[in-house]
Formats: C-alpha cells, sequence, structure tokens
C-alpha cells in the first residue's frame, strides 16, 4: 500500500513542489522561479504539474491524496467432512501461520474451512455452491506446484475470484464425486455451469489434518509462484 497524501484542503508536497486549495480552484507553486531557463526549472515544473494532476481533479482534492485503495482478496472456502483440530494441535497451528500469510499478502487470499457432518451435508454444500470446485481425490489429477498455481488462478479468473475445495471423510468421496473429471487446464464448462473436478495432492496416505496443512501450504506457494516471489526457490522464509 502506499502512503497517504493530503486531502480536505491540507497541502500534499512533494519536495518543492505543493498543490494548494484556493477559493478560485488549485494552483501549482514550483520551488523554481519561474523565469529561470535552466532545464532544473523545467524538470520541477513537469513535476509540479505531474503532481497536480494526481492531486487534483476537477477543482477539489482526490480522495486520500492518491492512495491506492486496498486490492480485494480472493475468497477460497474449504469443505471438509469431519471435524475441526483443536486449537493446540500443531497442525491447527500450521495451518493458521499460513492463513495469516495468505491474509497479510501483497495478492491476498482468505481461506476458510467448513466443516460438515457427512457426506450428505458435503454434496448438498457443493450442489448449491456456484463458485467451480476441486475435489481432492487419489484418482484426481497430480500436479506440480507451478501447474496447481495456473490451475488455482484460471479457476479463480473464471468464477468471480471464488474457489472452493473439497475434503472427503476417512472413508473417501462418495460415488457421486469419484465419477467427476481429473482437473486439467483449458478445460470449460459444457453447460456453462461451475467446474467439478478431482485434484489429487499425492499418492501417499496422509492424515487429514495434515491434508488441510499441505493445501494451504500449497495455496500460499500458488500465490508466491504467481507473485513472483523466493519462497518458491528454496526460501521458506521468503514473504
Amino acid at each position: 500500500t502506499g502512503g497517504g497524501g493530503g486531502g480536505g484542503g491540507r497541502p500534499a508536497e512533494l519536495g518543492s513542489t505543493r498543490c494548494e486549495h484556493r477559493s478560485s480552484g488549485f494552483r501549482v507553486a514550483a520551488g523554481v522561479a519561474a523565469s529561470s531557463p535552466s532545464a532544473a526549472a523545467v524538470v520541477f515544473a513537469g513535476l509540479a504539474a505531474t503532481w497536480a494532476r494526481r492531486c487534483c481533479r476537477d477543482g477539489r482534492p482526490s480522495r486520500g491524496g492518491g492512495r491506492p485503495t486496498a486490492r480485494q482478496a480472493f475468497q477460497v472456502s474449504v469443505h471438509a467432512v469431519g471435524g475441526r483440530a483443536a486449537e493446540a494441535t500443531w497442525e491447527a497451528s500450521a495451518v493458521g501461520e499460513y492463513l495469516a500469510r495468505l491474509r497479510d499478502s501483497p495478492m491476498p487470499m482468505k481461506v476458510e474451512f467448513i466443516y460438515h457432518k457427512n457426506d450428505g451435508q458435503l454434496l448438498k454444500a457443493l450442489s448449491s455452491m456456484k463458485a467451480n470446485a476441486l475435489i481432492l481425490d487419489e484418482r484426481g489429477a497430480m500436479l506440480t506446484s507451478e501447474v496447481f498455481s495456473e490451475l488455482v488462478f484460471d479457476r479463480l479468473s473464471t468464477s468471480g475470484s471464488r474457489l472452493s475445495f473439497a475434503i472427503g471423510s476417512f472413508s473417501g468421496l462418495p460415488a457421486e464425486l469419484r465419477r467427476l473429471p481429473a482437473a486439467e487446464l483449458g478445460r470449460e464448462s459444457p453447460d456453462g455451469g461451475p467446474l467439478r473436478e478431482l485434484l489429487s495432492l499425492g499418492t501417499l496416505t496422509l492424515p487429514h489434518r495434515l491434508v488441510r496443512v499441505v493445501l494451504v501450504e500449497q495455496l500460499y506457494r500458488a500465490v508466491e509462484i504467481k507473485r513472483g516471489s523466493n519462497y518458491h526457490y528454496g526460501d521458506p522464509l521468503a514473504s
């Protein structure tokens, strides 16, 4: 986020250039004599005009002095069958760490966990949601982190910056979900509705609470890959 200038008639200064509010409107006062023929005078006059356009619009101060608005966060929901992990467990602490990183990222992503008591509740939730959904299953597509990042942002872009994931019970997914196709870049919904696809995090068997950790870490990694930070390339403490 950028630093804010002044609003409501308070001068906004850039070096010796300032934008002043007067009853007749706004005028730019450069800290160089107008009669000076030097190149510096020309440069400062140009800066003054540029700054005036940024802080003054239509004869009024721009709200917030040109400060950019906060970027709207991507919305991701993770639907899981089973109970929430106790807050004192290391898994919950790890999930919380990555949720905080995602929330505070320059490319923010808000991730919400929604828990269901049984498969029936999960199916009902998936049938009513309008966002694309990736359902975790061993029959799903196994992707590299780079391709996973592409897939996540592709699916976000085609469903209003929203995306859902689903994690089945310990006994696996219900038959209705196991018949879904494996996730694939470039796929379009045949009926124009939201996509429902299977995604695999690997062939190893993992406890469900650990799956949640892996998923949110990969979401954070996907964001950092998209941003081009050093996190994916060997610096796990990079932000």
